[in-house]
């Protein structure tokens, strides 16, 4: 059996860019290469990578974070040793070509902002403030009511407050992006429109960060 075999089909994305993010510090990259050499204090560390004692510690817990590194309490003294077998470990697996390439994969928006924005009650724990978040979320929303049924604005509210209590700013995105249609204080469904052929060929560009 090839050592690929022996690991999960695919390792976390968010493991992945951690790794990469932690040793993309030129620091950080010279202190594991200084502990394969044996254990080091941090001002060991520090005088050789020359930062600041403060700094090296701030990198150190950053390689802790890891488990690239450990502790060891020799008093008066803490040294930092390198823990060999975690990074043999990452190089198997977050490192391997299946991993990269299960990584690498397009994540699947829906299930990914379903996870992030809705709790395991059904309800909304915020409402996203990206664009195509709050889409899905919108989209989601408007599942819950029933195609052909006329709704006043008291039962819209209703059939929206088990999932969030601001209604007013749910039930107008609602209406602005097209889900419900408002005529005469009367909404109703509207069931969107197929997706053109070959999908969506945008450039998947967003209208902002997170809030």
């Amino acid at each position: 059996m090839r050592p690929d075999d022996q690991i999960p089909a695919s390792a976390p994305a968010a493991d992945l860019l951690d790794f990469f993010r932690v040793l993309s510090d030129r620091s950080r990259l010279a202190m594991v290469a200084i502990l394969m050499d044996g254990p080091r204090t941090v001002e060991e560390l520090a005088e050789s990578v020359q930062v600041s004692s403060a700094t090296c510690s701030h990198h150190l817990r950053r390689l802790e974070g890891l488990g690239l590194v450990d502790a060891e309490d020799h008093p008066p003294y803490r040294r930092y040793r390198l823990n060999a077998d975690r990074l043999t470990e990452l190089r198997r697996t977050l490192l391997s070509d299946r991993a990269v390439r299960s990584a690498a994969r397009p994540v699947d928006l829906t299930a990914k902002v379903m996870r992030d924005f809705v709790d395991e009650d059904g309800r909304l724990r915020s409402i996203p403030a990206q664009r195509k978040k709050r889409a899905v979320i919108l989209d989601w929303l408007a599942e819950r009511f029933e195609p052909g049924t006329r709704y006043g604005e008291r039962e819209v509210n209703e059939v929206i407050r088990p999932v969030h209590a601001d209604v007013a700013t749910l039930r107008r995105e609602l209406v602005a992006v097209g889900r419900l249609a408002r005529q005469d204080g009367v909404y109703w469904r509207v069931t969107p429109p197929p997706p053109p052929p070959g999908g969506d060929s945008g450039d998947g560009s967003d209208d902002g960060g997170e809030g």
